[in-house]
């Protein structure tokens, strides 16, 4: 019965990717779903709109994980919670160490 739901599933992605347009050679696909699946797993409701208050309010943002792929997801998915605005200041989604005086 899984088995249904998944080839329906597929069958729905692949008609909608279907209709989209072929992204140009050499441009970047943006799937910002991700981020934001993860981005609202990983962080609280209350620790979301000090974030975002704190984006609007353009103070320096400091996220802290120990998983990478986590702490990618969550800096681009808030980035992109911005939209139609963005983030004009310095933006450096994983500090190298040799930056962290920066902070």
């Amino acid at each position: 019965m899984n088995f249904k739901k998944e080839d329906s599933q597929r069958c729905e992605l692949l008609q909608t990717l279907y209709k989209l347009p072929i992204p140009e050679p050499a441009s970047s696909v943006h799937l910002s779903l991700r981020n934001l699946t993860e981005y609202f797993v990983a962080v609280d409701v209350n620790n979301m709109l000090h974030l975002y208050a704190s984006m609007l309010c353009e103070r320096r943002i400091l996220i802290c994980c120990s998983k990478l792929s986590t702490l990618t997801a969550c800096v681009h998915g808030s980035a992109s919670l911005l939209y139609p605005m963005f983030w004009q200041h310095v933006y450096i989604p994983v500090l190298p160490p040799h930056l962290l005086d920066y902070c």
